[in-house]
């Protein structure tokens, strides 16, 4: 089978130990992303509140860091590497569509940053919004893990890798649901509220729906090499 030379490339160049790991600081970057919205829910103060976002918003940048570092290294090793031109530009693909779940991320934590520095009041948010938020970040997470386990084990059991793929495409419609939901809460409750306030939770509503689309991307790029090469 191609697939079984395909993989024996990969296995010499040791390309998917990488992506792993950055799937995992893509999945800690999550972590800190919902704790920021965690955060909103707290009886403390508004100072508080605000030093213990910005905490996790620094975590997110720390972690996208080192995700940017280690993708960076891995594009300068397939440039001397023994793939074909068409496997590295399959593989150069991949990583550059894994990079931009890390920067929705980041451009999510970024515009609360932005409001607290605006002095927007979160406090009024509905709790429904918060929790749709927080309901939408756990499902995000677990649709990464299975993006994560599917690379761990693409070179062994390429067809299971499959299928933690089309997992993660059904984790990505569930999404969908909560986004919907969040997002009605979202307009039923901010007729008569601020308008920046409206704007900036929209925003920060559609960077996680973002994030999903492009973990449910990646998945569908693992699924085509696979196709491809069986």
């Amino acid at each position: 089978m191609r697939i079984s030379k395909f993989l024996q490339e990969y296995r010499t160049e040791d390309v998917f130990s990488a992506l792993t790991e950055y799937f995992g600081y893509v999945i800690d970057a999550t972590k800190e992303a919902q704790n920021c919205i965690r955060a909103l829910q707290s009886d403390k103060s508004s100072d508080e509140i605000n030093r213990d976002v910005l905490s996790h918003v620094n975590n997110v940048i720390e972690y996208k860091k080192e995700a940017d570092v280690l993708i960076r290294n891995e594009v300068t090793k397939l440039s001397g590497s023994k793939f074909s031109p068409e496997n590295r530009a399959a593989l150069l693909e991949l990583m550059f569509s894994g990079g931009e779940i890390i920067d929705s991320i980041e451009t999510l934590v970024f515009t609360l940053k932005m409001g607290m520095m605006a002095d927007i009041n979160y406090k009024d948010v509905k709790s429904t919004v918060i929790s749709g938020m927080i309901r939408m970040f756990e499902k995000l997470e677990r649709e990464m893990v299975y993006i994560k386990d599917a690379v761990t084990i693409f070179m062994d059991e390429p067809d299971d890798a499959s299928g933690k793929c089309n997992l993660a495409s059904d984790m990505e419609k569930e999404v969908d649901m909560v986004y919907s939901y969040t997002m009605t809460e979202l307009l039923k409750s901010s007729k008569n509220s601020n308008p920046s306030r409206f704007y900036l939770f929209k925003e920060m509503i559609n960077y996680i729906e973002i994030t999903s689309n492009r973990i449910e991307d990646v998945g569908n790029k693992i699924r085509i090499l696979i196709a491809e090469y069986s």
